[in-house]
């Protein structure tokens, strides 16, 4: 359900939620990685949709829904107290997706204009305040447009990054990155069929056989950047952190992406 740090501690840890077949919340459990033991944590003060993606900002889990409900709640991993924070006015449409865009809350919406299909993203500057301002409003494609031959339901999107030149990185449940260039106003695909696990959380997992590198684990994360040579774009693509063996928290990739040799002629 949930995997963040917890900003005073720096200790990592990991909220599961538990529910019934009439999806009634049977346990609530937070783990904290350096004990390593799952124990009681008081329930949400409602039903959180199991297949909402979180995000971890600042200290605290963020999920948001808006069907059936308004709702934005956040988890503080120190206090792990509960608490609703106030959605943006304006058009939400049928489906939001929480993000951590530069270390900053950040909830972006797809919603129908004019027949087209938009994408409009808030940041929350100061979580205290509880103060929404919109960064991005992006128009996609027209509302027939198909998806591999298919019209979807449901479609959202999701801001990844933030290149050194302003421009934006955002995916979407079809499985597609995209660049949105905001001096322009103009939205390219890089890439097809990409697989997103989350922009920029830690994992407890090492990517990679610890048994191959005795000394050492190696994981990589990905770079947005706008301009890369040629000659090096591999290397200026990953960046590579190591860490002793005997440390369990690891960076974990920003992205995993599939295909990515193709994306690479393409950025």
């Amino acid at each position: 359900m949930g995997f963040g740090k917890d900003n005073i501690t720096e200790r990592y840890k990991m909220v599961r939620i538990c529910f019934n077949d009439d999806l009634e919340i049977r346990r609530s459990e937070i783990l904290d990685v350096n004990i390593g033991r799952w124990r009681r944590l008081s329930p949400p003060p409602y039903v959180l949709g199991f297949r909402w993606k979180s995000t971890c900002v600042n200290g605290s889990i963020y999920w948001v829904e808006v069907i059936p409900r308004h709702k934005l709640l956040a988890l503080n991993l120190h206090t792990e107290e509960w608490r609703d924070l106030t959605l943006p006015q304006g058009t939400l449409g049928t489906s939001c997706q929480v993000a951590n865009l530069e270390n900053r809350l950040a909830l972006a919406a797809t919603y129908f204009s004019n027949h087209h299909w938009n994408v409009k993203i808030w940041c929350m500057h100061v979580p205290q305040d509880e103060a929404w301002s919109v960064i991005y409003t992006i128009r996609l494609f027209p509302s027939e447009h198909r998806y591999d031959g298919v019209f979807p339901l449901w479609f959202w999107a999701r801001p990844v990054a933030v290149s050194k030149q302003g421009n934006l990185f955002f995916h979407d449940n079809c499985k597609r990155l995209f660049k949105y260039y905001p001096e322009t106003d103009v939205v390219h695909c890089v890439h097809r069929d990409i697989c997103v696990i989350s922009p920029f959380v830690e994992d407890l997992v090492p990517l990679g056989r610890l048994d191959s590198v005795p000394d050492m684990m190696r994981t990589y994360g990905l770079q947005h950047l706008d301009h890369v040579p040629f000659s090096s774009r591999i290397s200026n693509f990953f960046r590579r952190m190591e860490f002793p063996s005997s440390l369990i928290p690891t960076a974990f990739v920003t992205l995993a992406i599939i295909q990515f040799g193709s994306l690479l002629s393409r950025v």
